[in-house]
C-alpha cells in the first residue's frame, strides 16, 4: 500500500498493488507485472503523484488495473500516447430503483429546477409506476405524485441510468430509451441530473 500526502502532510490518495514476475516473458526488458487493486485519488495532485509512484517501478513491464478505474478516468488525456493504456470498458454497477420517492432525494443534483417524470413498465416494483414532480435546489430535493403532463417518460432501467448520472437524458432519448415532451425538457433534465463525476464502484462484488 502506498499513500499520497500533499505538502501539508494530509493524506489525499492511496494505491493497493502487488507485483510478480510474468511467466514466459522474453528478455530483455522489465519482466514484472504490477496488479493494482485500489487506486483512490481525491484530487489531481494525488492522481499524478500515485501514477508517478507506479511509473518509478523500473522492473515492472506491465501494469493491470481491473475494476478500480472509473469510466471518466483522466489518464487517457494525460498521456502522449493514450493507446498504450490498452483500455477496455466493462460494466461494474448494477442499480435498481426499488422506491422512486425514497431514492430520488438521496443525491444532490446539478442544477435547480422542477421536472415531471413518469415511470412506466415497472413490473417488478409496480408501486413505482406513475408520474412524479421533482423539485430541487441542488443540495435538497422534494418529490411527490403529480397529475401534470410528464416532461420525461422513463423505464426503470433508464431511470437508474439517469439517477446515477451514467447517461444524460438527451443521450437516452437519442437511444430511444426515454421520451421527452420537448427539446427544452430534455435539456432541463440534462442540467438537473448531471453529476460532477461518472458513477463508479471501486469495490468488486
Amino acid at each position: 500500500v502506498a499513500v499520497y500526502k500533499n505538502a501539508a502532510g494530509v493524506e489525499r490518495g492511496y494505491v493497493v498493488y502487488g507485483t510478480a514476475e510474468m511467466p514466459n516473458h522474453p528478455p530483455p526488458g522489465p519482466n514484472q507485472l504490477m496488479t493494482v487493486k485500489d487506486f483512490i485519488a481525491l484530487d489531481m495532485d494525488a492522481y499524478r503523484g500515485l501514477w508517478e509512484y507506479i511509473r518509478r517501478h523500473d522492473l515492472v513491464g506491465r501494469v493491470e488495473m481491473s475494476g478500480c478505474i472509473p469510466e471518466d478516468d483522466p489518464a487517457a488525456d494525460l498521456l502522449l500516447e493514450p493507446r498504450m493504456l490498452g483500455r477496455q470498458t466493462s460494466d461494474g454497477i448494477w442499480m435498481r430503483i426499488v422506491d422512486v420517492e425514497k431514492a430520488v432525494p438521496q443525491r444532490p443534483y446539478g442544477d435547480r429546477g422542477e421536472i415531471a417524470v413518469a415511470v412506466i413498465g415497472d413490473q417488478m416494483c409496480p408501486w413505482n409506476n406513475g408520474s412524479y414532480m421533482i423539485e430541487t435546489d441542488g443540495p435538497t430535493t422534494e418529490i411527490g405524485r403529480t397529475g401534470r403532463t410528464p416532461d420525461l417518460t422513463v423505464s426503470p432501467n433508464a431511470l437508474a441510468a439517469l439517477l446515477a448520472g451514467h447517461r444524460s437524458a438527451t443521450h437516452l432519448h437519442r437511444a430511444g430509451r426515454i421520451e421527452g415532451a420537448s427539446e427544452q425538457a430534455l435539456r432541463l433534465a440534462d442540467r438537473i441530473f448531471r453529476t460532477e463525476y461518472a458513477p463508479h464502484c471501486p469495490n468488486g462484488f
